[in-house]
């Protein structure tokens, strides 16, 4: 097998042979049922990080308090040289399920190179890459756990699904491969997030390490230059401005010509595929919630998330929203360059990239990336948000796989520099978010990074989920019935009824 992993007829051999093995029922039942589309791809790119293969460390409390970041790399540091294994060590072939990201086994993939890279510094792991289509790969990852022929290494699509993969035991406890290894408890394990790690969190162990991570859908996409030429106010850098400065500036910036809307001031963080992290990031700025945090309540109804989603339906009903789109994923980054939305919600991913597009658009403007508003708690609310990785459960070499987990695709540099080539958002560790690499790549999230990341800033709560492992049943109810909030077609307050009682009956069943 190549470093490049499966050839793509290989790889769909595989599968075929799989899923060919049991029957659709069967399937849909390892599944825990029918699964919605998953959220678009976290990116961020990291930089090969030689760390020596290290035996399974020691545990240490997840929710310990991070510890100053540790010092940058020097990016500029040539690569040492390869080494070559002992005479008569065996080398060790560590299979990594994940979804494609890149173009592996095409000139200039980053992956191949990071990877490449890391296998010359330690030779006596090679690390076979088995990546699916983001939308299929949580379920045949499921498939293969059913038939066990999951890989060594396995992606978790977003982090709330660790708790199906926990309970279906696909996943291996990480604080027992951690014991041993005193230098990833020392050095790493404090530069994870509190409230990341808590996600990844059941029974009082961990089953999973954030691959990347932010704040939440709470990040305010602004386009400065747009604003000053409207003569409004610009909102400040701190993110000390209210949901009705937000409804005033989009109001002023919102253009109408023939009858018909050219320019929205606003477009919130819905996407075709997930309403979680949007609306969680709105509740929690009025005290509401979706779940409470032991996973078994429902928190739709409460009055405080009442509050929260009658900001967002007000915002709707006064026109300066972008209206709902099947494809409005798709759509955001020429909508927001194009300059037919003005503020946008969104993760951390596109500051890598947009400002470059920016900078190469015929009329160019000046972008900011600002907190979210500040509702009734005075305080900007955060959902920490991430999508992880995992041990298989049934891995032959646990002490292989957990040194690929935690010294390749959880390492300082992968969060960087995954980011950094356009991959998704950047590392979860305060030693990605606090690096001068990070800042140079980024300069657009420092305010991001200095208001709701890192401390002194408080520590970013959990994301909650079902503790049944039925967060994907959740999803689809959430976001369609909202969709009719966003169209005039349901009351708030019904809306907040009628599905709080059907997540809530989601929560009460068996688990999955």
């Amino acid at each position: 097998m190549t470093r490049q992993g499966l050839s793509r007829r290989l790889m769909l051999k595989r599968t075929a042979l799989v899923l060919g093995g049991i029957s659709g029922s069967a399937i849909l039942a390892a599944c825990g049922g029918s699964q919605p589309p998953p959220k678009p791809a976290e990116s961020s790119k990291p930089a090969a990080e030689a760390a020596k293969p290290a035996a399974p460390a020691a545990a240490a409390q997840p929710t310990a308090a991070p510890a100053a970041p540790a010092a940058a790399a020097k990016p500029t540091e040539a690569p040492a040289a390869a080494a070559k294994p002992a005479a008569g060590t065996q080398v060790v072939t560590v299979r990594d399920h994940d979804w494609i990201q890149g173009t592996p086994g095409q000139p200039n993939d980053w992956y191949d190179k990071f990877i490449g890279d890391w296998e010359k510094a330690n030779p006596t792991i090679k690390i076979e890459r088995e990546w699916f289509p983001r939308a299929e790969m949580h379920a045949k990852e499921l498939a293969l756990a059913a038939t066990g022929q999951i890989g060594d290494t396995v992606r978790i699509d977003v982090a709330p699904k660790v708790s199906e993969l926990q309970l279906k035991k696909v996943v291996h406890d990480l604080d027992s491969l951690w014991k041993d290894d005193k230098e990833w408890v020392d050095k790493d394990q404090k530069q994870f997030w509190t409230g990341n790690i808590r996600t990844y969190t059941r029974e009082g162990k961990v089953w999973g390490l954030p691959v990347v991570g932010h704040p939440g859908n709470v990040q305010y996409y602004i386009n400065r230059t747009m604003i000053e030429k409207a003569g409004l106010k610009v909102p400040p850098a701190d993110g000390n401005w209210t949901y009705e400065d937000l409804m005033t500036i989009s109001k002023g910036l919102t253009k109408s010509e023939g009858g018909r809307t050219t320019v929205f001031g606003y477009l919130p963080g819905l996407s075709d595929t997930t309403a979680n992290e949007y609306i969680v990031g709105m509740l929690r700025a009025f005290g509401g919630d979706l779940f409470d945090a032991d996973g078994k309540k429902s928190l739709l109804n409460t009055p405080e998330s009442i509050q929260a989603l009658k900001v967002i339906a007000d915002l709707y009903k006064a026109g300066v929203c972008y209206p709902w789109a099947a494809d409005i994923q798709a759509q955001r980054p020429g909508l927001f360059q194009g300059q037919k939305v003005a503020i946008m919600t969104m993760t951390s991913a596109a500051a890598a990239s947009w400002p470059d597009q920016i900078a190469k658009l015929p009329e160019k403007f000046e972008m900011e990336v600002i907190p979210n508003p500040l509702g009734t708690t005075g305080k900007h609310a955060t959902q920490v948000s991430s999508d992880g990785k995992g041990v298989s459960a049934t891995t032959k070499n646990p002490a292989q796989a957990w040194t690929v987990l935690s010294r390749v695709f959880t390492s300082r540099q992968h969060g960087i520099e995954r980011f950094s080539n356009g991959l998704g958002s950047p590392g979860s560790r305060n030693d990605v978010w606090d690096s001068d690499e990070f800042r140079q790549r980024a300069p657009k999230l420092q305010n991001i990074a200095k208001y709701l990341v890192l401390p002194p800033s408080p520590e970013m709560p959990a994301w909650h989920h079902p503790a049944n492992g039925r967060f994907a049943e959740h999803e689809p109810i959430l976001l369609n019935e909202f969709i009719k909030v966003t169209l005039g077609q349901l009351d708030v307050e019904k809306y907040a009824q009628d599905v709080n009682k059907q997540i809530q009956e989601i929560l009460d069943k068996p688990l999955v």
